[in-house]
């Protein structure tokens, strides 16, 4: 009986002790009053704060060194003279080659027409900066090519007027070749010839603008492309031989030279482009020109009379 007693007893106590170490464990987590705990939060807030202080000194030297690096010149160390000496070198090669494809014609450059004197050097020396742009000519280059190409009178001029070592200058021989055949200093002369142009008999349209064009730019060297236009329009109207479709363009009111052909153009060849000038009558009856059938001269032999 008394060894079931105490089993009894023990089994209560037992149970109380297990419930009060439950409620001591809650409350002490709750409240966080367990030792261990503690003093392992501790060290962790420490190590946060030993790692916010070095972050801290990290930005503050990271701060330090900017401004020492901004307000300081660029270093000059024993690698940037090297550095500079390649680059010096390598735009030294790129203008070297440069240089020599510029001097050494390629295989398929474009051909420069020879220069006889004929035309203007005004017209030519277009053509030469045409060519000598497509194909990347230097100024020696082009001095060079230019010399090359004279033929006839413009060889001649050439050859007693620049000297032997400046007939491959560039500058020297379009110096000559414009004073000797360049128009622009003549334009007195192709005004006059302005005014009195006309378009010839058997000269096509195109070929007649064409002709008018080249006479205003002669004639008018300094002038704007606006004023040219308008000069070359009126000198195209003027000189035109259809009058009948001079009437018809006047009607029209082109604006520019361009458009004034290109209408010419259309009207050629119709009915309304025709020359409206009254032709010689014609006798239907005998059909001899120069009179009417009432008139006609066969009539009046056999005596007889129609209309």
């Amino acid at each position: 009986m008394s060894n079931r007693r105490q089993a009894a007893r023990r089994t209560i106590s037992t149970r109380q002790h297990a419930v009060v170490d439950e409620e001591e464990i809650s409350t002490m987590v709750s409240n966080d009053q367990d030792p261990s705990i503690n003093a392992d939060r501790s060290s962790i807030q420490q190590q946060l704060e030993e790692f916010k202080e070095r972050i801290s000194q990290l930005e503050r030297e990271n701060m330090e060194l900017r401004q020492f690096i901004s307000v300081q010149p660029v270093p000059s160390t024993s690698k940037t003279p090297l550095f500079e000496a390649n680059v010096s070198e390598s735009l030294l090669e790129v203008q070297q080659q440069i240089t020599s494809l510029r001097q050494n014609p390629i295989s398929h450059e474009g051909s420069l027409m020879v220069y006889e004197g004929k035309t203007s050097w005004e017209d030519y020396a277009g053509h030469l900066d045409i060519v000598a742009a497509a194909n990347g000519w230097s100024i020696e280059r082009k001095g060079q090519k230019l010399a090359s190409a004279l033929r006839g009178s413009a060889l001649g001029v050439v050859l007693a007027m620049v000297p032997p070592e400046d007939r491959m200058d560039f500058i020297s021989l379009s110096s000559v070749l414009k004073l000797r055949f360049g128009q622009q200093h003549l334009s007195l002369k192709w005004q006059s010839e302005l005014q009195s142009k006309a378009q010839r008999p058997r000269e096509s349209l195109a070929e007649y603008a064409m002709d008018i064009e080249r006479i205003v730019r002669l004639a008018t060297p300094d002038w704007p492309e606006r004023c040219r236009d308008e000069v070359a329009l009126h000198a195209f109207l003027r000189g035109l031989r259809d009058q009948g479709a001079k009437k018809i363009l006047s009607c029209y009111a082109p604006k520019t030279l361009q458009d004034a052909l290109t209408r010419a153009q259309l009207m050629e060849g119709q009915s309304y482009g025709r020359d409206l000038s009254i032709s010689e009558p014609e006798c239907w009856g005998c059909n001899q020109k120069g009179h009417l059938r009432s008139n006609c001269p066969a009539n009046k032999k056999t005596g007889g009379s129609g209309n």
